[in-house]
């Protein structure tokens, strides 16, 4: 996994993932999703088909953000180190973005999303008060945004965590559940690191820790995909 993803620099950029680790072992069943954003979700298929991951036909809309994702399994999700799922985000067409009505924002958003220049730290607040999405999609595409913990009681681990000083996405309620109750996801506020901008660096939001919790139906079929309105509100973890 860690070939093409680069999972050490999520952990050493984001210091509370080790520590909560720690803090909440005997209740983490394993990894439940890693979870990228980006502008070229096809890059990210072509490289998950190449190990192995399976694209499902689910795919989640996010207007508010101007974005769309899905997510990929790995049929070979209970060998030891595997991650079963990894959900993958994408920013839409700026044309697409109504939270963007002038040509000018338009340009500017489509010149940085094709190239790997820097920005000043104004542009990077202009676009996060209008988009937070696109803001840490321009700084850091196709990293890690969080990786997901399953968990066997979200309740019990949200406490830990607020028990150890660490805030939790409060958005919509510390617990994000499902219509049908069976999916149920928590997460930490993003960690911040200093990023380096064309005139000067700034702390700016960078990755986070989701927990997830997932039941089982009538037919004791273990709960599978995400939800859109769960989702939505993980996503707030970049907020600051």
């Amino acid at each position: 996994m860690n070939k093409f993803i680069n999972i050490n620099k999520y952990i050493s950029r984001t210091p509370t993932f080790n520590k909560i680790v720690k803090a909440i072992r005997p209740h983490i069943k394993g990894v439940d999703h890693i979870a990228l954003r980006t502008f070229n979700p096809m890059n990210i298929y072509q490289i998950c088909k190449k190990h192995g991951y399976h694209k499902q036909p689910n795919i989640y809309h996010f207007p508010l953000y101007n974005s769309t994702a899905t997510y990929y399994l790995n049929p070979k999700e209970n060998k030891i180190d595997s991650v079963p799922r990894i959900f993958v985000s994408s920013y839409n067409e700026p044309l697409y973005d109504h939270n963007y009505s002038h040509q000018l924002d338009f340009e500017i958003i489509d010149f940085y999303r094709k190239s790997d220049k820097k920005f000043t730290y104004n542009t990077y607040k202009d676009i996060y008060d209008k988009n937070q999405y696109l803001a840490w999609t321009l700084c850091f595409r196709d990293e890690i945004n969080h990786i997901a913990l399953e968990v066997d009681n979200i309740n019990i681990v949200n406490k830990k965590v607020k028990e150890m000083g660490m805030k939790l996405n409060a958005d919509n309620g510390e617990i994000k559940v499902s219509q049908d109750g069976l999916l149920m996801q928590s997460s930490t506020k993003s960690d911040e690191i200093l990023y380096q901008f064309s005139d000067d660096k700034y702390n700016i939001p960078y990755g986070f820790v989701e927990f997830v919790e997932r039941g089982y139906d009538e037919n004791n079929v273990k709960r599978e995909g995400f939800e859109e309105n769960n989702a939505l509100y993980i996503f707030n973890s970049t907020k600051k």
